[in-house]
């Protein structure tokens, strides 16, 4: 007997959700509208559930390296190079302005990857990989616009974030491999009181974040004099959205019993079941939910001092 990963498909909690509302028969097969329904329904109720303060498995860590006299960063997709997978290395040797052969270790890099030089002015310059020679260096596209030096740190990384729902925590520090200092969380009325958001006297000490729709704003304060300083920040990310119910739903196992009663119930209001049938669906929607979230809490530790 072996053990696995209990795993559910879009299609499977959409089925289950139309019969367990008593929408279609269980001996029935299921037609395309009634799946169609059930289908938004289900993503109606995983985009409400990024408005909840939980989800320990949605949260992850995330780099955005700084960058001179910069406040503000968008991040997403299309925003500023941050990411959660990504390989750091120097150059090994100094490099002259409009080069575009770069002397480095090369584990862990691939063609098309971003690749961002710190260089001798206190900038980073970002390209992308065009090819490799293993163990010795990398062709970039976009030559150098100035010299690096020797031991000039790399970020090297495939993807962006997405547009985090939010950010939890911030961390900063002076070098990738330095100490990170906890950073403070402005609120949005704290941080655009701040009146000297440009100055570059200190390293970063706060931070402030706005989903905005699209593309995230994460601002800092205070600016970085150059591109050494690295902020690591806890995100939750957006909530996948499934379009094809062969598709596995990307949530954890305990969660799935509560995601299918939450559309039971959604898809009970719409067809406008028997009052008493959704009282019913809604007490099960709920007490699941509340399972869910128990499981989802962290605990601290503590301990017990003699009086």
């Amino acid at each position: 007997m072996s053990t696995g990963v209990y795993t559910k498909t879009f299609g499977d909690i959409c089925r289950d959700a139309l019969r367990d509302a008593g929408i279609v028969a269980a001996q029935l097969p299921i037609t395309q509208p009634h799946f169609q329904l059930a289908q938004s329904k289900a993503n109606d109720v995983l985009a409400a559930w990024q408005g909840l303060n939980i989800h320990l498995w949605a949260e992850t860590e995330a780099l955005l390296p700084l960058n001179p006299n910069q406040t503000e960063y968008s991040l997403g997709v299309g925003g500023d190079h941050c990411f959660t997978e990504y390989t750091y290395t120097t150059t090994t040797a100094a490099i002259a302005a409009a080069a575009v052969v770069i002397p480095c270790a090369t584990t862990g890099m691939s063609t098309t990857n971003f690749i961002g030089i710190a260089l001798e002015d206190g900038t980073r310059h970002w390209s992308t990989i065009s090819s490799i020679s293993t163990g010795v260096s990398v062709t970039i596209a976009d030559a150098l616009p100035s010299a690096a030096l020797s031991g000039a740190g790399i970020y090297v990384y495939s993807t962006k974030i997405d547009r985090p729902v939010r950010v939890i925590g911030g961390r900063g520090a002076t070098t990738h491999t330095g100490d990170e200092k906890d950073l403070i969380q402005e609120t949005r009325d704290s941080y655009f009181k701040i009146v000297n958001k440009l100055d570059t006297s200190s390293s970063i000490n706060s931070w402030y974040y706005s989903p905005q729709l699209t593309v995230g704003k994460l601002y800092v304060w205070q600016a970085p004099e150059d591109c050494n300083q690295i902020l690591r920040f806890t995100f939750v990310k957006p909530q996948y959205v499934n379009q094809d119910q062969t598709e596995t739903v990307l949530i954890p196992a305990e969660w799935l019993l509560a995601f299918k009663w939450a559309v039971a119930y959604e898809l009970a209001v719409t067809y406008g079941i028997d009052p008493n049938r959704l009282i019913s669906i809604a007490q099960k929607a709920e007490s699941s939910l509340s399972l869910a979230l128990g499981n989802d809490e962290e605990y601290d530790s503590f301990n017990f001092q003699p009086g």
